[in-house]
Parts: structure tokens; sequence; C-alpha cells
């Protein structure tokens, strides 16, 4: 198995913090497999990017289409958060707000 040579981040506005932008490394192994995948399959590192930053940007993260919830977690005793996986089913727009856990469907 080769290693990984790319690391992904996702920056995030916050409305109540004093910090204007939060960076947050991924370790989801999706998107690391849709970066190897588009290699695997011949495309260039620079249009493997895109790829990768096309179906996450514009389907998996798209709130308007999709109820996102990012899981965060640390590695180890290192005190940094991680997304460490993507949690985006399809919105129910008839729905109102929704926990993680709601179990009422």
């Amino acid at each position: 198995m080769r290693p990984v040579v790319r690391t992904f981040s996702h920056a995030m506005r916050a409305t109540h913090s004093h910090v204007a932008w939060y960076t947050m490394m991924i370790e989801d192994w999706e998107i690391g497999m849709l970066y190897f995948n588009c290699v695997w399959r011949g495309d260039t590192d620079d249009v493997a990017l895109q790829k990768v930053k096309v179906k996450y940007l514009g389907d998996g993260l798209n709130q308007e289409k999709r109820d996102v919830r990012l899981l965060v977690g640390t590695r180890g005793v290192h005190p940094n958060w991680l997304i460490i996986g993507v949690y985006n089913p399809p919105r129910d727009m008839n729905a109102g707000q929704q926990t993680f856990l709601d179990l009422e469907r």
C-alpha cells in the first residue's frame, strides 16, 4: 500500500468567535481514496486534486442538497481537532431542525 502523498483540509468561518476562520485537516479515508482512484486511472496530480475539490465541495458539502455533519476528533494525545468523517445524507426539505441521532424517521 502506498502512503498518502496529499493532505486535505477544510476551512470554515466561525460566526461566534473572535477567530475568523478555522482550518481542520481531513482524515476521512474516502477523500484519500477518491484522490488515489483518480491517480490510478491515469489523471495527473492537478487533475486528480481538481476532481476531489469538485466532488467534495460541489456535492459532498453542498448544504442546500445535503444535511452535512462533520465528525471531528483528535489523534492520540495531540490537542488538534481533525475531521475524521463526513456524514452527509440528502436533505429532507420537509423536516425541521434535527439532531445527529434523531431516530424518529
